[in-house]
């Protein structure tokens, strides 16, 4: 049971994090995972979901896993605190961001997700991008004739 739950340290501790059918259809009666990862999903509030579902430790016998917080209402305020004591040790919207992207390895890890690092077989590799003809300017970069396109483009070139 234990061989694909991922650990995770915060404030110091290690847990280990595992989400099991029943975790994900819970956290998918609030949030989808289909939207959960997009920039403007990726808050405090939805990380504490994953973290109330999926962060566990050992029992007390060690042969299983068991949740860190009660798996009703009341277990999502301390999952939020969880969050913010993750995220307190990187600057800026780092932590966040760091979280998001251990939920998205362990999804990798517990099978929910493909793994686009894994490698592909030869007849999987795509085929190489054909190059233009001397001269020619490859498809979108043509430089651009607009005058806000003109302005825009001087404003990023400073």
């Amino acid at each position: 049971m234990t061989e694909d739950a991922l650990p995770i340290e915060i404030d110091g501790h290690t847990y280990l994090f595992r989400l099991q059918d029943e975790d994900l259809r819970e956290i998918e009666r609030s949030l989808s995972m289909f939207v959960a990862f997009h920039a403007q999903n990726m808050t405090y509030e939805n990380a504490a979901k994953f973290l109330h579902r999926g962060l566990r430790k050992r029992s007390k016998d060690g042969k299983e896993l068991v949740y860190i917080f009660p798996q009703d209402e009341t277990g999502l305020e301390p999952a939020f605190q969880y969050v913010k004591k993750f995220c307190r040790v990187f600057p800026g919207t780092t932590g966040i961001l760091m979280l998001y992207g251990y939920y998205n390895k362990a999804l990798i890890a517990q099978e929910w997700r493909g793994d686009p690092e894994k490698e592909r077989s030869d007849d999987e590799q795509p085929a190489p991008e054909a190059k233009p003809a001397d001269g020619e300017l490859p498809k979108n970069s043509a430089k651009p004739t607009s005058g806000l396109m003109k302005k825009l483009r001087s404003v990023f070139a400073d």
